[in-house]
């Protein structure tokens, strides 16, 4: 089970993700979203990564797997 922070950045992403009606979020769009650093983002990024729950690409940003979106929706709902 993620824990809250994981839990909050997927849903961040979900959300940011439908509403630009793009694949990939930017660092400083969740950043934004969620009123942290960049540099926190970056790091949680790399943990929802190993995890297997986002796909990351340095420089232009992240989107959700088939299980980080079933996380998110789940918490959504």
């Amino acid at each position: 089970m993620p824990s809250a922070a994981l839990e909050d950045y997927l849903k961040a992403i979900y959300k940011l993700a439908e509403q630009s009606e793009a694949e990939s979020v930017s660092t400083s769009a969740i950043a934004d979203r969620l009123g942290v650093a960049r540099a926190s983002v970056t790091a949680m990024l790399k943990k929802l990564h190993e995890r297997g729950l986002i796909t990351h690409t340095p420089y232009y940003g992240a989107s959700l797997t088939a299980q980080g979106r079933q996380i998110a929706i789940e918490m959504i709902r």
